[in-house]
């Protein structure tokens, strides 16, 4: 039986799919999470990332819920490190560092605001830390 945390990183990599995954190119791939956003925003079921909530909801003393939301948040920087990588982008460390603080900030600010153009706002963002890291 999966974890918790096994369950709500498919579930998120099952969403971002139609943004992300069905593209070939990494770069591509990358500038799609504007888009991808977007697309889990607008979605019924939409409740921010179970991540951030938990850890927002927690004990600040007991340290289970953020131990699982940094196992998580590992697995999407490394992912995006991966296809800034694939991508030639220069730090790809980096750029997937800055580019996670936006995905953060947006699922953030659309649950707070529940406004869609967050997402628009995110993918700017993106798109001009990829410009800049195509050198």
């Amino acid at each position: 039986m999966p974890t918790l945390s096994q369950h709500v990183s498919k579930r998120f990599y099952d969403l971002s799919a139609a943004g992300l995954l069905t593209i070939c190119a990494p770069l591509a791939r990358l500038e799609r999470i504007g888009p991808a956003l977007r697309l889990w925003f607008a979605r019924e079921d939409f409740y921010g990332c179970p991540f951030i909530n938990a850890v927002a909801e927690s004990d600040k003393a007991d340290n289970r819920m953020r131990s699982l939301a940094i196992a998580h948040k590992k697995v999407v920087l490394e992912r995006l490190a991966a296809l800034c990588g694939e991508a030639g982008l220069k730090e790809p460390t980096e750029v997937a560092h800055s580019l996670g603080l936006i995905i953060d900030g947006a699922i953030v600010a659309a649950l707070v605001t529940g406004d869609l153009s967050v997402a628009d706002t995110a993918g700017r963002s993106c798109a001009a830390i990829l410009s800049e890291a195509k050198g």
